[in-house]
């Protein structure tokens, strides 16, 4: 796998003969035109709604039938994602099932997308029980990045991806983590260099840490997958009971999933979460029961990382109590409206 930081070029695909490209409302109003100017012979469109909602069955078996009625071949094509990660979530999905397999290529659109969830092969979409339940891992061909692309991204969106490079710094790069705590949300929106040097500096990190655990397997923390999944245990449970944005719920993932009794360290993420203006608690009307139950379906089974330090992370094992007790120490409810909610 191949992250290449240049603009979007008719060159990157001069491999295939057929091309599909997926992309949502906003690409379609914001980048259409640009596309067009590609001038791309055997070039197939599909727009999808902006938003998590499109991950889903329906849009899977929607785009696969669309994909069937074009003739769409498997020799010399590719689909092509160019979005967030909803899209790249989807169209990886896609081109992992249609007809057991095609390439495919990630042309990211949001921070989000660009030092994370482009990176790594993980597909899928949701159900009913939480995020991500039903996918796959098959690698994109090449992943192309475009910082231009940033430049109609609105703040929040940009603030939402700000919280996996604070994650991939917090338990990965020290020298990275370095850097975001010296600067803060102004600062990087106003020196593009210093923006890009960050968005390389996580996507790198992460493209490493995959490349050693592809497939989730270690329980080395050291080279173990699964030190991505900081704030995430509990962070995708605040994100399927809330709707709030992947980032934002993360963000508070991670200061939930550090041991309360680690002040320091607690009040270092939290500290470099507000420089972002990322939020640090949970919602007060958070239904813990629903929580715990999104938590028990999570397919990370009962392991979640937390920080003994910043770029010392573990790899812990908890109980159904031990959620609950995070909870009931961090949220404040009223016992009976909890239930009703």
């Amino acid at each position: 796998m191949k992250i290449d930081y240049c603009e979007l070029d008719i060159s990157l695909f001069n491999d295939y003969v057929h091309l599909f490209f997926i992309y949502d409302n906003n690409i379609n109003k914001y980048y259409s035109e640009q596309i067009k100017r590609l001038n791309i012979k055997y070039l197939h469109n599909y727009t999808i709604p902006s938003g998590e909602e499109s991950k889903n069955y329906n849009t899977v078996i929607n785009i696969c039938n669309h994909l069937s009625s074009i003739n769409f071949p498997r020799k010399n094509s590719c689909i092509v994602a160019i979005g967030g990660g909803v899209v790249g979530d989807l169209a990886g999905f896609i081109a992992s099932i249609y007809m057991r397999g095609v390439d495919f290529i990630q042309v990211p659109t949001t921070l989000l997308a660009m030092v994370d969830s482009s990176i790594g092969g993980k597909n899928g979409i949701n159900n009913e029980y939480g995020k991500n339940l039903v996918g796959t891992i098959r690698q994109p061909v090449k992943i192309m990045v475009d910082i231009s692309f940033l430049d109609t991204l609105p703040t929040d969106e940009f603030i939402n991806g700000m919280a996996e490079i604070i994650k991939i710094a917090a338990t990965s790069n020290r020298d990275l983590w370095d850097i975001l705590y010296k600067h803060n949300l102004e600062s990087i929106l106003q020196d593009r260099e210093l923006l890009l040097d960050i968005i390389q500096m996580a996507a790198d990190t992460k493209l490493s840490i995959v490349e050693k655990d592809e497939f989730e397997k270690s329980e080395d923390i050291s080279t173990s997958r699964m030190v991505l999944n900081y704030g995430h245990t509990i962070g995708h449970a605040i994100e399927k009971l809330s709707g709030e944005r992947h980032g934002y719920c993360v963000a508070v993932g991670m200061v939930l999933e550090i041991d309360r009794k680690n002040i320091l360290i607690r009040n270092l993420i939290e500290s470099c979460l507000s420089k972002y203006k990322l939020p640090t608690d949970v919602d007060g009307n958070m239904c813990i029961e629903k929580l715990v139950n999104y938590i028990k379906c999570d397919k990370k089974g009962n392991k979640m990382i937390t920080l003994d330090n910043i770029c010392v992370p573990r790899i812990v094992e908890y109980e159904e109590s031990d959620i609950y007790k995070i909870f009931k120490h961090n949220i404040k409810y009223d016992t009976y409206a909890i239930k009703d909610v």
